[in-house]
């Protein structure tokens, strides 16, 4: 009887610690589930912040870049027609021009552009990435959930199953960038 008792006894705490691991792995995994939400969260807000960024910074310097060159423009129009009047208006402006070459070596807006791009595909690569983890996760999470005998605890923690990240429609498309 005593053998009894005692096989009883450890079969019991062998039931409660596996109860117990089985319970921490949910509580990891729904916490993991979470954070994998929160991280498509950060790489989307990254996203926004980089592109309202970079958009700005690109079309500054495109109007700026404009400008110089619609004024060394303007100087060889009227160059033609007023020489002396022109070479007053392209001593000030030169001393500028100057200024600015020396600022900006590379008087370019392509080479912003291509940082632009360079940093779009680095964002939405980060993206893609936080949402496969977080499907990973979902599916990790939800297998447990269906799998015997874990289902029995799941049910007993009221643990549901989560949604794979989709995308919806909009963001199925293109994302348009103006400049």
């Amino acid at each position: 009887m005593g053998e009894l008792l005692i096989g009883m006894a450890i079969l019991i705490s062998v039931c409660f610690v596996g109860y117990i691991i089985i319970y921490n792995k949910f509580k990891r995994l729904v916490i993991e589930v979470e954070e994998t939400s929160s991280g498509i969260d950060v790489a989307l807000a990254k996203r926004y912040d980089l592109i309202t960024n970079l958009v700005e910074s690109v079309k500054g310097y495109v109007k700026h870049e404009k400008e110089v060159f619609e004024k060394v423009a303007s100087i060889r129009n009227l160059l033609k027609s007023n020489r002396t009047e022109a070479k007053e208006e392209m001593d000030q402006s030169l001393g500028r021009i100057m200024m600015l070459v020396e600022a900006y070596p590379e008087l370019k807006a392509d080479h912003q552009f291509l940082e632009l791009q360079k940093s779009l595909v680095d964002v939405e690569e980060h993206l893609q990435a936080a949402r496969r983890l977080y499907n990973r996760k979902v599916a990790e999470l939800n297998i447990k959930i269906h799998q015997f005998p874990t289902n029995m605890i799941a049910s007993s923690m009221s643990v549901e199953e989560k949604a794979f990240f989709s995308a919806s429609d909009e963001q199925k498309g293109n994302v348009e960038v103006n400049i």
